[in-house]
């Protein structure tokens, strides 16, 4: 996955730094829910993962508590297009047959 967006970003925020950045990426999974796993991608250098983060996860993060889904009288359904690795819990998933899609299959976490 190539993610100009966040590379130019991570340059700007570490312009100063003395340390090169290193915009390469390793394949990782996470567990979002029971027996789910999430096949994706992060960023080796943990400043360029942390620009990653907040540009993708928590703004996605923000968007699904944006809905109010705890504090309702209806319940709501919040379906989320997405490898990228999210603070939100995942009760029922459905499966994208993809590259990186969401499987069951449990191979480990990064």
């Amino acid at each position: 996955m190539f993610d100009i967006e966040v590379e130019h970003m991570a340059m700007a925020v570490f312009a100063e730094d003395t340390t090169p950045l290193s915009f390469e990426q390793e394949p990782c999974s996470v567990e979002v829910g029971p027996e789910v796993i999430l096949d994706s991608t992060r960023y080796v250098d943990e400043r360029v993962q942390a620009v990653d983060r907040m540009m993708n996860g928590a703004e996605t993060a923000q968007a699904a508590h944006r809905l109010r889904l705890i504090h309702r009288d209806a319940s709501k359904n919040l379906y989320l297009m997405t490898n990228a690795v999210i603070p939100v819990r995942v009760d029922k998933p459905m499966w994208v047959h993809a590259e990186g899609a969401i499987t069951k299959q449990n191979q480990g976490g990064c």
